[in-house]
């Protein structure tokens, strides 16, 4: 399966489709390890840290809202 990664900000998202959701069961508070070697990208589930107060999650929380509100944090530094 081939995807391409979308601007989002000053960042890059990867969309994952919905069959690969489905099949591993993930959603917009799953956490998941980012793991590179060499020019191989490996990514997968972390168990257990749905919804916590952990550092990845707060993480996730930015990300989400500056996705959301982009263009008002773009006037507002202007």
């Amino acid at each position: 399966m081939v995807e391409r990664l979308v601007k989002t900000g000053d960042s890059l998202s990867l969309v994952l489709p919905p069959q690969v959701v489905d099949a591993l069961g993930l959603d917009e508070n799953t956490s998941l390890r980012l793991e590179v070697e060499g020019q191989q990208l490996t990514i997968t589930r972390v168990e257990g840290m749905q919804g916590g107060s952990d550092r990845s999650s707060v993480a996730a929380a930015a990300e989400k809202s500056h996705q959301r509100y982009a263009e008002a944090y773009k006037r507002l530094a202007e």
